[in-house]
Protein backbone atom coordinates (compact mmCIF):
# COMPACT_ATOMS: atom_id res chain seq x y z
CA UNK A 1 0.00 0.00 0.00
CA UNK A 2 1.27 3.23 -0.82
CA UNK A 3 2.67 5.60 1.78
CA UNK A 4 -0.31 8.15 0.95
CA UNK A 5 -2.96 5.57 2.30
CA UNK A 6 -1.08 5.34 5.92
CA UNK A 7 -1.16 9.38 5.69
CA UNK A 8 -4.78 9.35 5.21
CA UNK A 9 -5.50 6.42 7.96
CA UNK A 10 -3.33 8.42 10.29
CA UNK A 11 -5.16 11.44 9.31
CA UNK A 12 -8.43 9.60 10.22
CA UNK A 13 -7.47 8.61 13.48
CA UNK A 14 -6.45 11.50 14.34
CA UNK A 15 -9.85 13.39 13.29
CA UNK A 16 -12.55 10.22 14.77
CA UNK A 17 -10.51 10.58 18.27
CA UNK A 18 -11.58 14.57 18.33
CA UNK A 19 -14.74 13.03 17.21
CA UNK A 20 -15.51 10.51 20.15
CA UNK A 21 -13.71 13.01 22.73
CA UNK A 22 -16.81 14.96 21.89
CA UNK A 23 -19.31 12.45 22.28
CA UNK A 24 -17.88 11.69 25.69
CA UNK A 25 -18.20 15.52 26.44
CA UNK A 26 -21.94 15.23 25.01
CA UNK A 27 -21.02 17.32 22.04
CA UNK A 28 -22.63 15.01 19.50
CA UNK A 29 -22.34 16.76 16.07
CA UNK A 30 -21.31 13.71 13.86
CA UNK A 31 -20.75 9.64 14.88
CA UNK A 32 -17.39 8.36 15.63
CA UNK A 33 -16.36 5.30 13.53
CA UNK A 34 -16.39 2.31 16.24
CA UNK A 35 -15.73 -0.59 13.92
CA UNK A 36 -13.38 -2.89 15.43
CA UNK A 37 -12.05 -3.87 11.41
CA UNK A 38 -9.55 -0.84 11.01
CA UNK A 39 -7.04 -1.74 13.33
CA UNK A 40 -6.09 -4.44 11.22
CA UNK A 41 -5.19 -1.41 8.66
CA UNK A 42 -3.29 -0.17 11.59
CA UNK A 43 -1.34 -3.33 12.38
CA UNK A 44 -0.87 -4.12 8.94
CA UNK A 45 0.62 -0.94 8.18
CA UNK A 46 2.52 -0.31 10.99
CA UNK A 47 1.38 2.87 12.00
CA UNK A 48 3.06 4.48 15.61
CA UNK A 49 1.69 2.99 18.85
CA UNK A 50 0.03 6.56 19.45
CA UNK A 51 -1.96 5.91 16.47
CA UNK A 52 -3.17 2.25 17.44
CA UNK A 53 -3.98 3.57 20.88
CA UNK A 54 -6.00 6.83 19.86
CA UNK A 55 -8.42 4.51 18.11
CA UNK A 56 -8.57 1.61 20.60
CA UNK A 57 -9.12 4.66 23.12
CA UNK A 58 -12.30 5.19 20.39
CA UNK A 59 -13.01 1.74 21.05
CA UNK A 60 -12.74 1.61 24.73
CA UNK A 61 -15.24 4.76 25.27
CA UNK A 62 -18.06 3.79 27.16
CA UNK A 63 -20.09 6.63 25.88
CA UNK A 64 -19.06 5.92 22.16
CA UNK A 65 -20.43 1.93 22.89
CA UNK A 66 -23.76 3.39 24.69
CA UNK A 67 -24.70 6.31 21.48
CA UNK A 68 -23.19 3.61 18.49
CA UNK A 69 -23.48 -0.30 19.98
CA UNK A 70 -21.90 -3.49 19.19
CA UNK A 71 -23.33 -5.94 18.85
CA UNK A 72 -22.34 -8.99 21.63
CA UNK A 73 -20.16 -10.30 19.16
CA UNK A 74 -17.92 -7.59 18.11
CA UNK A 75 -18.21 -6.44 21.35
CA UNK A 76 -16.24 -9.44 22.31
CA UNK A 77 -13.81 -9.26 19.35
CA UNK A 78 -12.79 -5.67 20.79
CA UNK A 79 -12.03 -7.00 24.36
CA UNK A 80 -10.05 -9.47 21.93
CA UNK A 81 -8.04 -6.56 20.05
CA UNK A 82 -7.67 -4.31 23.55
CA UNK A 83 -6.21 -8.14 25.04
CA UNK A 84 -3.74 -8.47 22.14
CA UNK A 85 -2.78 -4.67 22.16
CA UNK A 86 -1.41 -4.92 25.40
CA UNK A 87 -4.17 -2.23 27.18
CA UNK A 88 -6.93 -4.29 28.13
CA UNK A 89 -6.97 -5.37 32.34
CA UNK A 90 -7.89 -8.24 33.45
CA UNK A 91 -11.85 -9.12 32.91
CA UNK A 92 -13.67 -12.17 32.44
CA UNK A 93 -15.41 -11.89 28.68
CA UNK A 94 -18.35 -14.38 28.20
CA UNK A 95 -17.97 -15.47 24.55
CA UNK A 96 -21.31 -15.03 22.29
CA UNK A 97 -22.86 -17.54 20.51
CA UNK A 98 -21.98 -17.01 17.50
CA UNK A 99 -24.04 -17.00 14.56
CA UNK A 100 -23.86 -16.47 10.66
CA UNK A 101 -20.80 -14.79 8.96
CA UNK A 102 -19.54 -13.99 12.76
CA UNK A 103 -18.84 -17.57 13.18
CA UNK A 104 -15.95 -17.19 10.43
CA UNK A 105 -14.28 -14.85 12.61
CA UNK A 106 -14.25 -16.56 15.59
CA UNK A 107 -10.72 -17.76 15.75
CA UNK A 108 -9.70 -14.16 15.39
CA UNK A 109 -11.51 -13.04 18.45
CA UNK A 110 -10.46 -16.21 20.09
CA UNK A 111 -6.96 -15.87 19.36
CA UNK A 112 -6.66 -11.97 20.26
CA UNK A 113 -8.64 -12.51 23.61
CA UNK A 114 -5.84 -15.60 24.47
CA UNK A 115 -8.63 -18.52 23.72
CA UNK A 116 -6.13 -20.57 21.51
CA UNK A 117 -2.59 -21.16 20.81
CA UNK A 118 -0.76 -19.70 18.08
CA UNK A 119 -0.86 -23.36 16.26
CA UNK A 120 -4.10 -23.77 16.53
CA UNK A 121 -5.31 -20.46 15.58
CA UNK A 122 -3.03 -20.90 12.36
CA UNK A 123 -5.25 -24.22 11.50
CA UNK A 124 -8.25 -22.16 12.53
CA UNK A 125 -7.81 -18.96 10.63
CA UNK A 126 -6.69 -21.09 7.48
CA UNK A 127 -10.13 -23.46 7.54
CA UNK A 128 -12.30 -20.11 7.85
CA UNK A 129 -10.60 -18.03 5.53
CA UNK A 130 -11.13 -21.11 2.88
CA UNK A 131 -14.83 -22.03 3.88
CA UNK A 132 -15.76 -17.93 3.88
CA UNK A 133 -14.54 -17.40 0.74
CA UNK A 134 -16.17 -20.38 -0.97
CA UNK A 135 -19.75 -20.41 0.60
CA UNK A 136 -22.60 -18.71 -1.15
CA UNK A 137 -25.06 -18.14 1.56
CA UNK A 138 -23.93 -15.08 3.17
CA UNK A 139 -22.33 -11.43 1.43
CA UNK A 140 -19.39 -9.83 2.92
CA UNK A 141 -20.41 -6.08 2.38
CA UNK A 142 -17.34 -4.67 3.45
CA UNK A 143 -15.10 -6.91 1.24
CA UNK A 144 -12.62 -7.10 4.04
CA UNK A 145 -12.78 -10.82 4.49
CA UNK A 146 -14.62 -12.42 1.13
CA UNK A 147 -17.13 -15.02 -0.29
CA UNK A 148 -17.97 -16.78 -3.17
CA UNK A 149 -19.26 -14.13 -5.44
CA UNK A 150 -16.14 -11.87 -4.19
CA UNK A 151 -13.37 -14.13 -2.70
CA UNK A 152 -10.36 -12.36 -1.66
CA UNK A 153 -7.12 -13.59 -2.15
CA UNK A 154 -5.55 -13.12 1.28
CA UNK A 155 -6.39 -12.99 4.83
CA UNK A 156 -6.22 -9.78 5.82
CA UNK A 157 -6.71 -10.58 9.42
CA UNK A 158 -4.68 -13.29 10.03
CA UNK A 159 -2.11 -11.08 8.23
CA UNK A 160 -2.17 -7.91 10.52
CA UNK A 161 -2.74 -10.06 13.72
CA UNK A 162 0.64 -12.10 12.85
CA UNK A 163 2.55 -8.66 12.67
CA UNK A 164 1.28 -7.51 15.56
CA UNK A 165 2.09 -10.45 17.55
CA UNK A 166 5.36 -10.20 16.05
CA UNK A 167 5.67 -6.83 17.68
CA UNK A 168 4.50 -8.84 21.02
CA UNK A 169 7.21 -10.97 20.45
CA UNK A 170 6.34 -13.81 18.72
CA UNK A 171 3.14 -14.47 20.97
CA UNK A 172 -0.14 -12.87 22.58
CA UNK A 173 0.59 -10.67 24.78
CA UNK A 174 -2.80 -11.39 26.27
CA UNK A 175 -3.28 -15.13 26.87
CA UNK A 176 -3.08 -14.34 30.32
CA UNK A 177 -4.92 -11.14 30.86
CA UNK A 178 -8.24 -12.36 30.02
CA UNK A 179 -10.63 -15.37 30.72
CA UNK A 180 -13.22 -16.74 28.35
CA UNK A 181 -16.50 -17.64 30.15
CA UNK A 182 -18.72 -20.02 27.34
CA UNK A 183 -22.59 -20.04 28.15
Amino acid sequence: MSKGFSEKLEEFIEENSKVAQNVSAGIVRSAPINDPNFIHYVWLLGLKTSYENKYLDVLGRQEVEKRFPLTRFWRYYTKGIQTFSGIGKTFECEKPTTKGYEKFLEPYADYMIGGLSGEDFAAKAIESFKRRNSQKRMTDWKSLDGDAMKPVLWDLRKASITMRAQQNGGHNSGSSAASIVTP
